[in-house]
């Protein structure tokens, strides 16, 4: 008897809007109900996506007025529903323009946001100092990086403590006045967030959050609500709350059938010690079970350009990853190993999963000591870099980013200069006493007696962005970012969450694309709608640029007007359109490539092969909206003479040129026949449907030209994005034309006038998400992309020594006070040994003259220069520095206002400014640490010391001392001051603490600390 398949289970009932009116800015819960009324509360099995976002519930903001639809989809392929719903955003009541909480990712971090209060509260002081106080409106610095810039840039100095006592600014010849009124204490931030489960506070509008431990592995995305409270002295405390969704990369392999536990962090470089390379990550595993890895494999990278393919045999391991928690992994890859070329490895971790899933951990490390003599920067960099490192603006004085260089330099905290790497790249010259050499790249012939030794001399080298685990032939995914082609791939079943890709024409550093200029296109829109050469032949078509130009922006020359136009087709790896409307959501870029332990030369040579033909493409290929619906166009279409600067290019978009690419190959990518996974992530394919496309069904493609349609429109009302001062008034007529352009390649004026596009059929099509379906050998495996920004890396300098006698040295490597055993202990490249049970070493042949000892034990290192004397032995004394935690890092985030009490003034002068600075303290370095802020308004200044002393227990105690002097600078006694009575932050912890003196004039000051682990 044949069955009749079930009707699905409906999912939606209705959609509730709490409020149905509310302000700009003001949030909206929309939550979907199942048909009895319940509330699924983001646990609903099903997929359910509110205006493309997935989750049943979210927090909404809008930023115009009007009445704004709202869109509920859920089930899959001939079993949708839909429901729709209005809400009415009203303007302000005061007419001013509301805080707004937006959201952008942050690069090098697939699970990590970037938030910021836009519009933020100015600045208002918390104490009461006298009236006739003019305080002038003033933008706050909003920071983006993980330094702090200012645009009131204040000085800051550091009092060791042998200096503290003596210190011309903390020595008075007489007891200061007492001030009139002095106050402060502990209290709370003005902008406290609330992370789902986590709770922090801030002095400033912007913090950057990672969710990676609080996603959920048997989920594919988690929904969370960030609510901020922002609290200013004297007002009514003003929430905003917004709802973000995560998508997570490790359920997102897990589908796949491969458990990756994600790499929570890493060092950037490997560093030489005791003849082997090492470093170290962090890997976190998300399930209820151990996870064991027992085996690894060592991937080698070269700086000549694409090698062939290096994987080195497996060899045993064994790591046990603990349930839910994170295990640090120690890799030491022994020289014989490492090539001198090679200028960067990775390691792939391999076990099995008590459920019998394949496990696979990687991780990548640049050498630095083999790229230096090719990026070392020049002589006033080397300079200001070393400055940053010094005075601890930076996080890492041996790594500083080229994000927190730009951000000091944008606000005026250190002079301009070129940072551009002089490329000193040449063969090893003969060795020359006291000339700088390469001790991984020797010149063949070296003469007896001379050696090429470390020096205490750094030098900085400067480091370009590459995608780390992406080699050449390797796809790219790029997430949506709220554009026009992003809004219409959320919008099929189920929806898509990539809306631009490329292929890596070099390993790490080049990628080739098909893109367009939305600048552009929006220039040649007018009341008739676009122009339809340009809205048919969308310039500039497939391009080659590096990563950093790929991410960052590179100009290019429209060759009809000659005006410049950054593409940057990857940008949204740095950042992400947000308009409002929607729930932002954070998506990893993913790299899709062959199974890394199961690649083989082979394998990459037809890699290599697919990759050249793309990057050959460029400049021949316009890019056309209407391959979307038949990428096949490409294989055959040729524009005419009338497409101007397009004359003679074939079409493409930015998956159908990699679809194009690979077909040309001959190497099959679907073979056919659908794998179960690709079944569950949407694939769709008929017996006609080319290799490597899939279908698309009419009331899909309909639903997302609808969603299409809308999106046109709002993005005119908001006038923000890349049709809003285009369109204005012709927002139907040029959505018309665009729909049409997609669906039948219909660009002409009268296109504008017709809604044709709503009778679409089937298409085969493909999109960047699709080529994850892609099957092995070439493809079949993705995983998050390793974005690694600009930075600058600190090296060891090495010189030519030339010793006609050597001698011995002997020492002992201390640690707490006591011997220490099997410290490894190192002199160069070729030196080095371990030391004995009472902690006693022994090298012999050692060049004389000043050396440099180094001696490491796991976290523990030290290091001391001793003189060896020809034919004798020396003594040396090593003393290991404790692990990491027993450094902790201060970090000082506040602001201070100061106001000049000038006898019949109009109005006091009065002055607002920023502060940040990093305090390092440790037992072998300073347990006592002094800051010093100052803030000059006219003829008063207000000045706060900051004095930390680290305890037992990693806990710091600080002092806090305001003083407001009667000059605009520290004079003699011509002071008044108040305190805080002493507090202590313990490990891990922070809060937020203000103050106040108000005297012969008036100082007020609020600040924000935290005590952390210092990784250096």
């Amino acid at each position: 008897m044949l069955q009749v398949p079930t009707a699905p289970t409906p999912l939606l009932g209705s959609i509730v809007c709490t409020p149905a009116v509310a302000a700009i800015g003001d949030s909206i819960c929309v939550e979907v109900k199942a048909p009895n009324g319940q509330s699924y509360d983001n646990n609903e099995s099903g997929n359910i996506c509110i205006n493309g976002v997935p989750g049943s519930k979210q927090y909404l903001v809008w930023n115009r007025a009007g009445k704004k639809s709202i869109t509920v989809t859920a089930g899959k392929r001939g079993a949708i529903e839909k429901l729709k719903a209005e809400v009415q955003i009203n303007a302000p009541a005061d007419g001013k323009q509301p805080p707004v909480l937006t959201v952008r990712t942050a690069p090098h971090n697939p699970t990590a946001m970037i938030l910021t209060v836009q519009n933020a509260p100015e600045r208002r002081t918390q104490g009461t100092p006298r009236p006739r106080i003019e305080i002038k409106p003033r933008t706050p610095a909003v920071p983006s990086g993980p330094i702090l810039p200012r645009k009131t840039p204040m000085s800051a100095q550091t009092i060791s403590a042998r200096d503290a006592a003596s210190h011309p600014i903390l020595v008075s010849t007489a007891p200061p006045r007492a001030a009139i009124n002095a106050g402060g204490g502990a209290t709370a931030a003005v902008y406290n967030w609330q992370l789902g489960a986590v709770a922090l506070g801030s002095t400033h509008p912007t913090l950057q959050h990672d969710f990676a431990a609080q996603l959920n592995p048997n989920r594919p995305h988690t929904v969370f609500h960030v609510q901020v409270t922002v609290q200013q002295p004297g007002d009514a405390p003003r929430v905003i709350q917004r709802s973000v969704s995560v998508a997570n990369p490790y359920f997102l392999a897990r589908q796949r059938g491969v458990l990756q536990p994600p790499v929570e962090s890493s060092d950037f470089s490997a560093q030489f010690i005791d003849g082997s390379y090492r470093a170290s990550f962090i890997v976190r595993n998300p399930e209820a079970f151990n996870v064991a890895l027992n085996s690894m494999q060592l991937e080698l990278a070269y700086e000549d350009g694409p090698r062939e393919f290096e994987l080195r045999p497996a060899s045993g391991c064994n790591f046990t990853l603990k349930a839910q928690a994170t295990t640090r992994i120690d890799v030491a890859i022994p020289k014989a190993q490492m090539p001198q070329q090679a200028i960067a490895f990775s390691v792939h971790y391999k076990g099995t999963a008590p459920n019998g899933l394949p496990v696979r951990v990687s991780a990548h490390f640049d050498l630095p000591q083999h790229m230096s003599r090719k990026l070392l920067v020049n002589a006033a960099a080397q300079t200001m870099l070393d400055n940053l490192a010094s005075n601890q603006l930076v996080a890492n004085p041996t790594s500083i980013t080229l994000e927190e260089v730009s951000h000091l330099g944008r606000y005026g905290m250190l002079p301009v200069q070129a940072l551009t790497a002089m490329d000193m790249h040449v063969e090893p010259p003969f060795p020359v006493e006291g000339q700088e050499c390469n001790p991984w790249n020797l010149p063949d012939h070296i003469p007896d007696g001379m050696f090429c030794m470390p020096t205490q001399e750094k030098k900085w080298m400067q480091m370009k962005p590459r995608f780390m685990n992406a080699k050449k032939g390797d796809l790219i995914l790029n997430p949506s970012n709220g554009s026009l082609i992003s809004a219409v791939l959320q919008t099929v079943t189920p929806p898509q969450r990539y809306s631009h890709s490329g292929i890596m024409t070099r390993n790490h550093d080049e990628i080739t694309h098909s893109t367009a200029s939305e600048d552009r296109l929006v220039e040649f829109i007018g009341g008739d709608g676009a122009r339809p050469d340009v809205l048919k032949y969308l310039w500039p078509g497939v391009v080659t640029q590096t990563v950093e130009h790929a991410v960052d922006g590179e100009d290019m020359v429209d060759p009809e007007t000659g005006k410049k136009h950054s593409i940057a087709g990857f940008a949204t790896i740095e950042s992400k359109l947000d308009l409002g409307g929607v729930a932002p959501e954070i998506v990893p870029a993913m790299v899709v490539k062959p199974d890394p332990l199961k690649e083989t030369l082979e394998i990459r040579q037809t890699l290599h092969g697919i990759a050249d033909f793309a990057a050959q493409q460029a400049g021949k290929s316009h890019y056309r909206f209407y391959c979307y619906t038949k990428p096949a166009i490409g294989l055959t279409d040729k524009a005419p003479a009338s497409a101007k600067w397009a004359a003679n290019t074939f079409p493409t978009v930015c998956s159908s040129l990699l679809w194009m690419s690979i077909r040309q190959s001959g190497v099959p990518m679907e073979g056919g026949m659908l794998e179960q996974s690709d079944l569950a992530a949407g694939a769709q394919i008929v017996p006609s449907t080319p290799d490597g496309l899939y279908v698309y069904q009419s009331d899909e493609r309909i639903a997302a030209g609808e969603i299409l349609y809308s999106k046109i429109h709002e993005m005119v009302l908001e006038s923000a994005g890349w049709l809003g001062n285009a369109l204005t008034d012709a927002a139907d007529d040029t959505a018309n034309q665009m729909l049409n352009a997609f669906a039948s390649d219909w660009c002409e004026t009268d296109a504008k006038d017709s809604d044709a596009w709503r009778q679409t059929g089937d298409a085969n099509a493909v999109s960047p998400a699709n080529l994850c379906f892609f099957d092995a050998p070439l493809y079949g495996y993705a995983e998050p992309l390793i974005y690694r920004p600009a930075r600058f890396e600190e090296v060891t300098i090495y010189k030519w020594k030339k010793v006609a006698q050597t001698g011995t040295l002997h020492g002992v490597v201390h640690s707490e006070g006591k011997p220490a055993a099997g410290v490894n202990v190192q002199l160069s490249q070729n030196q080095f040994t371990h030391t004995a049970a009472d902690g006693s070493f022994t090298l012999t042949g050692v060049p004389v003259g000043s050396v440099l000892v180094t001696a490491d034990k796991q976290a523990w290192h030290g290091e001391a220069s001793v003189t060896v004397v020809a034919n004798k032995t020396a003594e040396v004394t090593v003393d290991l520095k404790p692990p990491p935690h027993w450094f902790r890092r201060v970090t000082i985030d506040g602001w201070m206002a100061t106001t000049d009490y000038e006898f019949a003034a109009a109005a006091y002068p009065h002055s607002v400014g920023d502060f940040y600075n990093i305090a390092q303290l440790g037992p072998s370095s300073s347990t006592h640490v002094v800051k010093v802020f100052d803030q000059v308004a006219d003829d008063a200044m207000g000045r706060l010391i900051l004095t930390l002393d680290l305890l037992a227990n990693d806990v710091i105690q600080v002092k806090a001392t305001l003083r407001c002097y009667g000059e605009g600078y520290a004079d003699g006694d011509n002071y008044q001051e108040g305190h805080l009575a002493p507090f202590t932050i313990g490990p891990n912890k922070g809060g937020t603490w203000w103050m106040f003196v108000d005297g012969d004039n008036y100082a007020e000051a609020h600040f924000t600390l935290t005590n952390k682990v210092d990784p250096v």
